[in-house]
């Protein structure tokens, strides 16, 4: 078991509140994934999601833990 924890993260591995993301990675809803600024950062198949935004009722919903970044996310 203490193998496991010193493997680390890869991009798209889980992560969580007690698992962490290896490099620049972004835990996006429990997910690492590659943090960005525009889309053009991203796959062709990605677009450039921010962390945190506002829903239609205007109440802010945060996606990452303890990060305000942006991520590559699939369509």
């Amino acid at each position: 078991m203490a193998w496991l924890a010193g493997a680390g993260c890869v991009a798209t591995a889980e992560c969580d509140a007690y698992v962490g993301c290896s490099g620049d990675a972004v835990c996006f809803q429990s997910q690492c994934l590659p943090p960005c600024e525009s889309d053009s950062d991203c796959d062709d198949h990605q677009h450039c999601t921010p962390c945190y935004e506002d829903d239609a009722e205007g109440t802010t919903e945060g996606h990452c833990l303890g990060s305000d970044e942006r991520v590559c996310l699939d369509e």
